[in-house]
């Protein structure tokens, strides 16, 4: 009888394994290699995270989507398909936000806490294994400048990011080769000229692959060429960088503008009275009739432009803008003069 029961156990067993292996197979073999699957868990939301954007970028596109959760906490479940450079989750209002970058075929696992948003815990992607283990690294340095994230201290602030980007500069060069390592380069803006000048690395020393990515992205550096863009303002008019030849442009990116933000700018005019001025308020603030009417209240001098269609991420992305708000003064010849984050302008 024992024996008996012990067979009829093993072919249960037998058969539920053969239904796992079918299914798996099945599974397996369905799955588009094309197709990443993103899973987003997201804690501690604030209640004006009830809409995400998901923006999608690949090559030569972008695409953004909507998307509805409940406060504090969130789920994403979504389907990257083709060719796609990496995938920014927006959040915090819109002033923060989190860059992933997809595999093909694999499934990316993401798990946020908003409160330390440094620390994300990231699976299924070998870009991201090397990120991780960077932060583990800098583990310190990112609880300082994570720290100051919500302080007014912008002198602290700006010297806890110079330590973490120091690091990440030490990092690079130690694993040169490693998996995605201009990724490093991406998040912690090693890609500024002046930064690596100041740091004393000769352009001849660096890797090969930041050497590759600083000679794609030099056209943002102070005195180079400012790229050409067109934006449309929150009343439909449009502006193209290069039809405003031989004036000064200040562009001013910002998440939610306010009182703050229209005296500064109001300031800058009057110390730039000359009549080929202009000024472009570029915000992250839905376009709705809600926001116009706010907009007007502030009475900003220039132009006001909205997120609409994604433009101004677009815009910081095309400028390598990942801290709220940055001012680019752009001169007369088209050059960009200076760039400064935070409420100072030049």
């Amino acid at each position: 009888m024992k024996h008996t029961i012990s067979l009829h156990s093993l072919l249960v067993h037998l058969y539920y394994i053969g239904i796992a292996v079918a299914l798996f197979l099945l599974t397996s073999c369905g799955r588009d290699p094309e197709v990443s699957r993103l899973r987003i868990d997201l804690e501690n939301l604030s209640p004006a995270d009830s809409v995400l954007t998901l923006r999608i970028e690949g090559h030569s596109f972008f695409d953004t989507e909507e998307i509805r959760v409940t406060p504090p906490k969130g789920r994403i479940r979504h389907q990257v398909k083709g060719d796609n450079d990496r995938v920014l989750l927006y959040y915090n209002g819109g002033n923060s936000f989190l860059i992933l970058y997809p595999e093909k075929g694999r499934d990316l696992k993401v798990t946020l806490d908003i409160r330390r948003p440094l620390f994300p815990e990231i699976k299924g992607s070998d870009t991201h294994a090397t990120l991780n283990e960077f932060a583990r690294e800098a583990e310190e340095e990112l609880r300082q400048y994570q720290s100051l994230l919500p302080s007014a201290d912008y002198a602290a602030k700006a010297a806890a990011l110079r330590t973490l980007r120091l690091k990440a500069l030490d990092y690079y060069f130690a694993h040169p080769t490693a998996v995605g390592i201009h990724r490093i380069a991406e998040v912690y803006e090693l890609y500024d000229a002046r930064f690596l000048n100041d740091c004393g690395v000769a352009p001849d020393k660096l890797p090969q692959p930041l050497a590759l990515f600083l000679r794609g992205d030099g056209s943002t550096s102070v005195g180079s060429s400012a790229p050409d863009f067109q934006v449309r303002d929150i009343q439909g008019k449009p502006f193209t960088l290069s039809w405003h030849n031989k004036k000064d442009i200040l562009l001013h990116f910002t998440d939610n503008p306010d009182a703050r933000t229209s005296a500064l700018l109001k300031t800058w005019k009057e110390k730039h009275p000359n009549a080929t001025t202009e000024i472009l308020t570029l915000s992250l603030l839905p376009s709705d009739s809600t926001t116009k009417k706010y907009v007007s209240t502030l009475a900003l001098p220039g132009l006001f432009v909205t997120d609409s269609m994604g433009q101004v991420s677009t815009l910081m992305e095309q400028y390598h803008i990942h801290a709220l708000p940055h001012t680019i003064h752009i001169d007369t010849l088209g050059l960009v003069r200076e760039r400064l984050t935070g409420y100072d302008l030049p």
